[in-house]
């Protein structure tokens, strides 16, 4: 090796100090010979760069987060107190830093890993619990990997509550119900989960839909509700539902309408239900939804719950739609 190219291997580094074996130095010194063909990962092509070095890629992401970053520092500081910055940080840094790495658009939002465990829980007795059909992360299974996975679960909905600012009354009881069954194990009779299934199709929505006509559509009394009321407009969520297993049984019915730029809660309700006269009940359904005089665009979760009322049946989004104020 010349003594020129040895004296650069000492200097080269100069401001970098390497401590312990995951970035060696000679690695860096590896990387840093342009005659060395052996290491991967140092060429545009390992990246899909076409007409572009691969200095000049790393420059312009670099330049294009830092805008990025220092919109987002300046924009965490004007957020109230009681805002953990959860749908910031997500849209205004997250998100741009995931395309940049070439992630794209597939960052998870937090709604949505909730629906998602809402899916997953199990009900039993006065309890609920959530288990992978596999070994957990620290090679739980059976029972213990229940128990793991329930902790595990428990510990990201209180998180997830913490940060909203809207009511978090589902995930509260979730929550309680799992503590009952890490906690107080002889609290729960040990009875299985209600056999039954649910499937949903034909979702659809219509609008603009005063209260008044869905009350008609319904074939439900106006009553003493107000004209107001019933003037107001929104949209109707329409689907046929297939439900079997439930005879004669309340199924607590949810709404949640959304944003669906930001996935953020717009309102909710839970006052509805649905009780099958037999055990293959298949019907038509409607969901009136109030919607904002907007622009934006929205989207409506529905939640079928089992007769308790704590553990999903079955969850589902509607099309997303615009609000009242857009063109019709």
């Amino acid at each position: 090796m010349p003594a020129a190219y040895q004296r650069r291997q000492h200097t080269i580094f100069s401001t970098v100090q390497s401590e312990g074996a995951i970035l060696p130095m000679d690695l860096l010194q590896r990387i840093s010979d342009p005659q060395n063909a052996q290491l991967a990962g140092l060429t545009p092509q390992d990246y899909g760069l076409e007409g572009i070095r691969l200095n000049e890629a790393i420059n312009k992401a670099w330049s294009e987060l830092l805008g990025v970053w220092q919109r987002f520092q300046s924009e965490k500081e004007r957020l109230p107190e009681y805002d953990a910055g959860t749908t910031l940080t997500r849209d205004r840094w997250l998100r741009h830093l995931f395309r940049a790495l070439g992630y794209g658009d597939r960052l998870p939002t937090t709604k949505a890993l909730v629906v998602k465990l809402r899916s997953l829980a199990h009900s039993e007795g006065s309890s609920t619990y959530w288990a992978l059909e596999t070994n957990t992360p620290f090679y739980g299974w059976g029972l213990a990997g229940r128990v793991e996975t329930t902790a595990l679960v428990v510990q990201a909905l209180a998180r997830y509550c913490a940060a909203q600012t809207a009511a978090c009354e589902d995930e509260q009881q979730l929550i309680g119900r799992g503590l009952v069954f890490l906690l107080k194990p002889d609290w729960a009779p040990r009875l299985g989960p209600d056999e039954g299934k649910a499937a949903v199709t034909d979702l659809r929505i219509m609008k603009p839909v005063t209260f008044k006509r869905y009350l008609q559509i319904q074939e439900l009394p106006a009553g003493s509700l107000s004209q107001e009321l019933l003037r107001r407009q929104g949209a109707l969520f329409q689907f046929h539902y297939d439900i079997s297993g439930f005879k004669g049984k309340q199924l607590p019915l949810r709404w949640e309408l959304s944003d669906q730029a930001t996935n953020e809660l717009v309102s909710r309700d839970k006052a509805l239900t649905i009780k099958p006269s037999t055990n293959a009940e298949g019907r038509d359904w409607s969901v009136w939804v109030p919607v904002p005089k907007t622009r934006r665009s929205y989207y409506v979760t529905v939640t079928i719950y089992q007769p308790e009322g704590t553990v999903p049946l079955r969850a589902f989004d509607s099309p997303v739609f615009a609000g009242l104020a857009a063109p019709q």
